[in-house]
């Protein structure tokens, strides 16, 4: 018996695992960051919402968010900056200008 395969795919299904589990938690945090901006907004019904990005370290997170005026037209996309703690995510600023700044700091201090 060769215990190569085996081995590989134990490896495999646990790298899936994991992935999945990763997965679950990113779409968790992006729901609840969401919810932080979106009392903020004036018409809910046009709000439109990136995909966050995260730290390496999943400290530090920017979305960016959208939503129409008075016009009707949609805005500049803004950008929310949002810090963890051990009790979940606060927002730090609704339109951050150096959100980027702060992952790419973030991402060589760990």
């Amino acid at each position: 018996m060769n215990i190569l395969p085996v081995a590989l795919g134990t490896v495999v299904g646990s790298l899936a695992l994991y992935v999945g589990v990763l997965s679950f938690s990113l779409a968790m945090d992006a729901n609840e960051l969401e919810s932080l901006v979106s009392p903020n907004v004036k018409d809910k019904e046009s709000a439109k919402y990136n995909a966050p990005v995260f730290s390496i370290n999943n400290k530090i997170a920017c979305m960016d968010w959208n939503q129409m005026d008075e016009a009707g037209q949609y805005e500049t996309w803004k950008t929310a900056s949002f810090h963890k703690t051990e009790s979940g995510w606060i927002m730090d600023q609704l339109d951050s200008t150096d959100c980027a700044q702060s992952l790419k700091t973030s991402n060589t201090k760990i």
